[in-house]
């Protein structure tokens, strides 16, 4: 409209003509005017488009019909520029009495307390004023000019005051209603805007805004459809399904009017929103995307989230289609921030597809300069997705990332689900980082915040990435801190643990040579025994003879027995009813023999695990006993009168075969009775239903004698 070039000529003319304090000053004296009338009380008789007649007299100029619109059109011509509000600051005057100091703490105060405020007008820039000053007159602007105002201020990012707020969610709630008949792009930008502003609308204002929105869907623009998905899925509250089918649809048909930064954010928004759009729908979303990449219209965040957001739609685009995509992300790898970097690698990792090695190397290029740019979580992704895709960095850029990734992890930037995918990484790459990167790590990695936030899989991670790590580094030396850490930390989650978590952990226990604490064994065990019960590999027989007795790790349940002793309460299977196993397995099916064999091989690895941990305990027990023969032969010679010499000493505190200090809990204070005990307990005694699972799972009598006597050291007649 007319009025609107106007006003915008004359914000441009301003600008250019008597530079911003000039233009500040006219927006003050505009909001002098409309503050004046405020006060005089005719506010509630005054109208969006009456004149307002004022007089600066400071200045000596007169601001003759300036009404609320006029000043809001004012606001969106300065946004429309793209000038910034902390541009247009007034000339600062400072009282007498009181000297300022950081007048920058004040920038962002409002006018709008009163007199208590007579000093913070003159400190602040010229849109505060004019935003202060158009509150009263909210319920008067019209649904178009408040759209304007909700865009200006968005585009702002202005930082609005409580009082300020509330006044904007009031006034959009009754533009916004069915009967008032806003504008398809009134009602975009006005969610948009409270969005970007950071105001949380109740129920009431969202289902009014869904109810006009759905009215008017058939007229909205590409534009105003992308906007609308975008700020609903920033809000996390997904409509009605109904809802976003008939967006969807409508998109659809508006594909090829689909800008670059509209296709991207569409889809992100469905993405996040959890909606999955129809096959035919999607499939001319994709097109569109195609070609805007092809064309080179797409920006590397438009290209980053038109991957991700299709991956995590769950389609599975054509493999031209995705090199399409990576084509064009190539001539922008300079341009790429980490977080766009990051999201690319994500899709690519759950569309399955792995770029071309030609590819690959312009990317290890282009993005090992982004490495200082990036945070905990993107620097992790970063290298996790390489290794997803079975793409090793070159050794110059995992230098870098072990740089980098150091100084996030003692600037406190990793998380607990990052340090597991690290080692995950680390685990496929069998690499072995550096001692000033695992010393960073071990200080890192016993924050409470991260301790607290383990999980099992985080768990099942490190421990096997620690032990590929210790094999190429020919023995690693576990801080004693963080393995009595980790273990209290991963003892907590062995309740919600799979097979597979269980069976991997022991295993790689076992390889480290970390010892185990009887209470997390009890833990690990009956939650295995729990499993294997599930999967029909044991019988359960609940004997009264057994009393429960619980565990630091054991969980609260609903149940009278403690879970701590599920393992023990398993029975074994008496002669007959292992002949029914034997029969039943016979006629297992081929998915079901597949199913056997995977169970076989994760208690494998248990039998493993289980064997190493005797082996550790043995070894324990024999440590105190030579410990206690040193006491006593040092106790004779001073009775004696001799002394032992050094050599001899040195040779009786670390004998051949004995675990390392560092890896018995508690620097190896456990008491000689609880060594003894678990010494002395055959792991088959301790939990007779394992003979029972092994004999259930593997594919003959005779290599399950084997793999338990093995364990053992026994055989089965013994």
């Amino acid at each position: 409209p007319a009025v609107y070039s106007q006003y915008a000529m004359v914000a441009v003319v301003s600008l250019n003509a008597r530079g911003s304090k000039e233009l500040a000053a006219t927006l003050q004296g505009m909001a002098h005017c409309l503050q004046q009338a405020a006060q005089d009380g005719s506010s509630n008789s005054i109208s969006s488009t009456s004149n307002i007649c004022s007089e600066q007299g400071s200045q000596g100029m007169q601001y003759a019909g300036v009404t609320p619109r006029q000043v809001v059109t004012v606001l969106w011509s300065l946004a429309k520029m793209q000038i910034g509000f902390d541009d247009l600051q007034l000339q600062l005057i400072v009282s007498r009495q009181q000297p300022v100091q950081h007048a920058h703490a004040v920038h962002g105060s409002s006018l709008a307390d009163g007199a208590n405020a007579s000093e913070q007008q003159q400190l602040t820039g010229a849109v505060h004023v004019v935003a202060a000053s158009l509150v009263p007159f909210l319920p008067q602007l019209s649904s178009q000019s408040l759209s304007m105002m909700l865009w200006a201020l968005a585009t702002w990012r202005y930082p609005l005051q409580p009082a300020q707020s509330t006044a904007l969610l009031t006034a959009t709630a009754a533009a916004i209603q069915p009967q008032q008949c806003m504008t398809p792009q009134g009602l975009a930008v006005s969610l948009w805007g409270i969005v970007r502003l950071g105001l949380a609308p109740d129920a009431d204002w969202l289902a009014a805004w869904l109810t006009s929105m759905r009215a008017q869907l058939p007229l909205c623009s590409s534009h105003d459809l992308s906007v609308s998905v975008w700020a609903l899925a920033v809000l996390g509250l997904p409509p009605p399904g109904e809802w976003l089918l008939a967006l969807s649809c409508q998109a659809a048909e508006q594909a090829y009017s689909l800008k670059p930064a509209e296709l991207p954010a569409l889809l992100w928004g469905l993405a996040r929103l959890r909606y999955r759009p129809p096959l035919l729908v999607m499939q001319q979303l994709l097109q569109r995307g195609q070609r805007l990449a092809r064309s080179d219209e797409l920006s590397p965040q438009g290209l980053a989230l038109l991957l991700w957001s299709t991956s995590a739609l769950g389609f599975l685009p054509t493999s031209n289609w995705v090199d399409s995509i990576l084509a064009a992300a190539a001539h922008y790898l300079p341009l790429f921030r980490p977080i766009e970097a990051s999201a690319l690698m994500v899709g690519l990792v759950r569309l399955k597809h792995i770029p071309h090695q030609s590819w690959m190397d312009a990317w290890w290029e282009g993005t090992v300069d982004l490495l200082p740019d990036a945070d905990g979580q993107q620097l992790v992704l970063l290298l996790w997705c390489s290794v997803r895709l079975g793409q090793a960095p070159p050794r110059w850029w995992f230098d870098t990332w072990q740089q980098y990734s150091s100084a996030a992890m003692a600037a406190g930037l990793m998380t607990a689900q990052g340090y597991g995918l690290m080692w995950h990484a680390l685990q496929q790459l069998e690499a072995a980082p550096s001692n000033d990167w695992l010393a960073a790590y071990w200080q890192a990695s016993i924050q409470p915040d991260v301790v607290q936030a383990v999980e099992c899989q985080t768990a099942e991670h490190t421990l096997c990435g620690l032990a590929v790590v210790s094999q190429q580094l020919g023995g690693l030396m576990l801080p004693l801190a963080w393995t009595n850490s980790f273990l209290e930390a991963s003892g907590r989650q062995l309740w919600h643990a799979n097979l597979l978590n269980i069976s991997n952990m022991l295993q790689a226990a076992g390889q480290l040579e970390l010892w185990l604490s009887c209470s997390w064994l009890d833990a690990a065990m009956a939650r295995l025994a729990t499993l294997l019960a599930a999967q029909e590999l044991v019988t359960w027989q609940a004997s009264s003879n057994n009393k429960s007795s619980s565990t630091k790790y054991s969980s609260k349940s609903s149940s009278s027995t403690s879970r701590s002793s599920l393992g023990k309460r398993i029975g074994v299977m008496t002669s007959e009813g292992r002949e029914g196993q034997q029969l039943h397995r016979r006629s297992l099916g081929l998915a079901a023999r597949l199913q056997r064999r995977w169970l076989a091989m994760c208690l494998r690895k248990v039998l493993e695990g289980l064997r190493a941990q005797h082996m550790l305990t043995a070894a324990a027990r024999g440590q105190q006993r030579y410990m206690q023969y040193m006491q006593q032969e040092q106790q004779q010679a001073s009775m004696l009168g001799s002394k032992l010499s050094a050599g001899v000493v040195a040779a009786f505190q670390q004998p051949d075969g004995v675990p390392a200090a560092h890896s018995l809990p508690g620097n190896a204070t456990a008491s000689a009775q609880t060594l003894h005990k678990a010494a002395a307990a055959n792991p088959l005694d301790q939990w007779p239903w394992l003979r029972q699972a092994v004999y259930n799972a593997w594919p003959n009598r005779h290599s399950a004698a084997q793999a338990l006597q093995a364990l053992t050291g026994r055989s089965e007649q013994e």
